[in-house]
């Protein structure tokens, strides 16, 4: 198995419908998304450099959550 920080998000997420329930899945999405926004949110607050990776990835995980709560619902 590729080193975990070496994985895109699409690699990973795949790895995770193969071995957990898919509405699991579509909460860690959810919940992934949200602690980016978060930590997004106080980086700007702080005066940070643009957090462009929190941005990105709280925006990647928010379509991945939206396509799999589409595909369970």
């Amino acid at each position: 198995m590729k080193n975990l920080k070496s994985m895109y998000n699409h690699e990973l997420i795949n790895k995770m419908i193969d071995r957990f329930d898919m509405d699991k899945v579509t909460d860690f999405a959810e919940m992934v998304s949200f602690m980016h926004d978060v930590l997004y949110q106080e980086a700007i607050s702080n005066g940070r450099d643009e957090p462009t990776e929190h941005n990105f990835e709280r925006d990647w995980w928010k379509l991945k959550h939206e396509e799999l709560k589409s595909v369970t619902t």
